[in-house]
């Protein structure tokens, strides 16, 4: 997705030539109503006549010490951005370029697109670099943080989660565990990103969690007592969609010390009537079919040696795509 910045008189340009660039969205910003310097007859971009994703904004450029005169405070400035977000990866999916437009171009606009540089290319630094550019740093934190906010909570539909009772019985002999276990909540998709992340973390600091393939295959030669792994699969192959109420099998190959070993695990897809368990949400039952092949994993493993591979019992899975 390639970030462009413009000024207003820039769009104009572009616009009045029938220069705007195809695949492309825009994000507008322009002036509050009740700013100090705005001029009587100052109005908002149209951009009507442009067949593209558009999102519009109304938000002037105050840096914090200019918030209280405005009656604003950090938290409230800027709502939008939550919003500006979801537009952002709206864009995203769709293969589409970006322009960030503010009236002048180097500020509001600049802030905007260092944070989606930053957000899916780490490169926010160029924007903030280039001489001719001040971006507002305020609106910079505001889109970046709405922007991981969004791809934490709500840029994957589906998520995997163990029944309760079961990844409470496998952390029980976990060090700690007792201390967060009440806190813990596995009811939605938040809760279970949270309590994956809260167990990631427990796990780390006892020292029992891999968090590569190539440690798990250490761990197990070496014979520690490392019974976690958490992964980011991808390009992952299904062997079985599963029965009705059989399991789904997935596995993902690598070459270690020239022999290539599995990482193999079975997810059970949802029935209709073990729905209100939440083994698996999605918008239907079809989980085996629906073809996702990335995914973030926290599971308890074990080294099957008859058939040479690394069989993981899947406790919480996240960002599925």
């Amino acid at each position: 997705m390639k970030v462009m910045i413009c000024s207003r008189r820039d769009m104009e340009t572009l616009t009045v030539r029938g220069e705007f660039p195809q695949n492309t969205a825009v994000i507008s910003f322009y002036d509050t109503p009740d700013k100090r310097l705005r001029s009587a007859h100052y109005t908002v971009p149209d951009y009507s006549r442009l067949k593209c994703r558009l999102y519009q904004a109304a938000v002037d450029d105050l840096d914090p010490n200019d918030l209280s005169d405005y009656g604003l405070t950090v938290e409230s400035f800027f709502p939008e951005a939550d919003d500006i977000a979801a537009f952002i990866y709206e864009v995203y999916r769709a293969g589409e370029d970006i322009i960030c437009q503010c009236d002048y171009g180097d500020s509001i606009s600049a802030g905007c697109a260092a944070a989606i540089k930053e957000h899916f290319t780490h490169d926010g630094i160029s924007v903030f670099a280039d001489y001719r550019l001040c971006p507002n740093q305020m609106i910079y934190n505001k889109i970046h943080d709405a922007l991981e906010k969004y791809r934490r909570y709500e840029s994957s539909e589906y998520y995997y989660c163990a029944k309760p009772e079961e990844i409470r019985s496998r952390m029980q002999q976990v060090p700690g565990f007792d201390e967060i276990a009440d806190s813990l909540s596995f009811s939605d998709k938040a809760a279970c990103i949270d309590a994956k992340d809260r167990l990631e973390q427990l796990l780390k600091e006892q020292g029992q969690l891999c968090t590569s393939w190539e440690d798990a295959m250490r761990g197990f030669a070496e014979r520690r007592p490392c019974r976690f792994i958490s992964l980011r699969m991808t390009h992952t192959e299904w062997i079985s969609s599963g029965s009705e109420s059989g399991p789904v099998i997935v596995r993902k190959s690598y070459t270690y010390a020239g022999e290539q070993i599995n990482i193999q695990m079975r997810l059970f897809r949802i029935r209709q009537e073990r729905r209100r368990h939440r083994d698996i949400l999605r918008r239907d039952v079809q989980f085996g079919r629906c073809g996702l092949r990335e995914f973030d994993l926290l599971g308890v493993m074990f080294w099957d040696a008859d058939e040479r591979q690394i069989a993981v019992t899947p406790l919480l899975m996240t960002n599925m795509v």
